[in-house]
């Protein structure tokens, strides 16, 4: 039901967090006083990097500069610094930024070098619309799928090198 717990031994830290924005916010202050104010300007700053994305899938990738400076400047002036180096921009207490960098590991880089973008991206998600888990794990579900694609007369072939994927009739192979 929580988000994530996050231990430190070293740090002297055991925190629990809860999903919902505001409820992380909320429960950071209690473990961390004095960061309210800091971790509520990350998750703003999270929601700009959301709206701007959204706005430059909208388009195709195609954005208009005046329309990313006027809307989404915050995105254009974090878009090239690392994780830390905005949170340190935003004064937050270092225990704050312990308990908020515990998910860089999903994302294979240290917060000194992943960037705040894409970081802000993954949690601010995370928090709002939460986790889920798949009943079965990956190997069942890439079971799933041979058996599918057998039900549908495909074939799979394990151990095998391709040397060519076959997409017709013309190459050989099945349409429709």
């Amino acid at each position: 039901p929580e988000a994530y717990r996050v231990i430190s031994r070293a740090e002297k830290l055991d925190a629990t967090l809860p999903f919902g924005v505001q409820e992380f916010i909320d429960k950071t202050e209690k473990y961390v006083p004095g960061s309210r104010e800091s971790v509520t300007k990350f998750f703003d700053l999270a929601e700009e990097v959301r709206l701007a994305q959204a706005y430059t899938n909208s388009v195709n990738g195609k954005t208009d500069s005046k329309v990313m400076v006027s809307k989404y400047g915050n995105f254009v002036r974090c878009g090239s610094y690392s994780v830390n180096e905005v949170l340190r921009t935003l004064k937050m207490p270092k225990r704050a930024q312990d308990i908020l960098n515990a998910y860089w590991c999903y994302l294979g880089a240290h917060c000194d070098d992943l960037s705040f973008v894409h970081y802000a991206s993954m949690v601010n998600r995370y928090m709002k619309r939460g986790a889920s888990m798949p009943k079965m794990r990956s190997h069942e579900i890439s079971l799933a799928f041979v058996e599918r694609i057998r039900e549908l007369g495909g074939d799979v072939l394990f151990n095998t090198e391709a040397v060519r994927i076959l997409t017709d009739e013309k190459d050989g192979g099945v349409s429709g």
